[in-house]
Formats: structure tokens, sequence, C-alpha cells
């Protein structure tokens, strides 16, 4: 997602990816997949720890569309935040592939907060720089291109 990066590593993008506002179903009022900032201002924000790119793309779309939560509980991993919206804690925003599962089968509901634009990120295969990859890590990236259907310059890895 978003990190600085020390010298001597290459980002290079790898997936498109998008953060989506998760709740419990029926938790917040919905219309047409988007809830307005208004019925989310009660909720408790559950959000990842500092220096997640999640949390800093959420936070960072939330301010813009003047979301300021009532409550803001700081957790350590997508799975605790699934687990804590699931059981109607509160609302989160995670990658969109972290709950594709849990949305198709109904567990959470997913939404956008009204007047705000997509929470979209790119997804990047770090490296180091200044070296073709080694044979383990050209194994890894195509490994990754294959399971995740990606066809970006990452993918491309040379003999």
């Amino acid at each position: 997602g978003e990190v600085d990066l020390p010298d001597g590593v290459l980002a290079e993008p790898f997936l498109e990816d998008e953060v989506v506002g998760i709740a419990a179903p029926g938790r917040v009022k919905l219309r047409r997949g988007r809830a307005a900032v208004t019925a989310l201002s009660g909720e408790t924000l559950l959000v990842r720890e500092r220096g997640s790119s999640t949390r800093a793309v959420a936070l960072r779309h939330l301010a813009r569309a003047g979301l300021r939560p009532a409550k803001r509980w700081e957790l350590d991993s997508n799975e605790a935040i699934k687990r804590s919206v699931a059981a109607g804690l509160g609302i989160g925003f995670v990658s969109r592939r972290v709950v594709e599962d849990d949305l198709a089968r109904g567990e959470l509901a997913e939404f956008r907060v009204e007047g705000s634009e997509p929470m979209a990120r790119s997804i990047y295969l770090l490296r180091p720089d200044g070296r073709e990859p080694v044979p383990a890590e050209r194994a890894f990236i195509q490994t990754l291109c294959s399971c995740c259907s990606a066809t970006v310059a990452g993918c491309s890895v040379p003999a």
C-alpha cells in the first residue's frame, strides 16, 4: 500500500485494490450501498495500527468526507477488525480482497461513505533495487502473479 521506502528498495505496482467500509448486516442504514456521514458518526471506528496503509487511506478519505467517529479502536489485524465488525462492535475499512468471501456469504455488509470517492490504492511488489531477482524471488513473484491473476509490470520478471 502506502509506505515510505528506504533507499535500495524498488516498488513496482502489482495490484489495484479498494478499501471498503464494512458493517454487520443491518447495523448501518444503507441506501444503494452508501451510508450517510450522519449515520456513521455515532459508530465506533475500528482501525488498523499506526503505520498501516489501510488505516492511512481510510482516515484520509473519511476526513475529506467529514466523518468524525464518536470512538476509535485500534486493532492489530484485518481478521480482528472483521470479527469485531461482525459482532456488531463498530464499523471498519479494509481491503476488498480481505473481505470478498465474508461479503459473498452475507456475514458482512459493504458500504461506501456518501459523497466520497472510492478508496483506491495500489499494492506494490517490493524488491531490492539494483539487482535482478534471484531464482527464489522469481518463483515467488510468479506464484503471486498466478494466484492473484495479476498482469501488471511487477509480474514480468526476467528469466
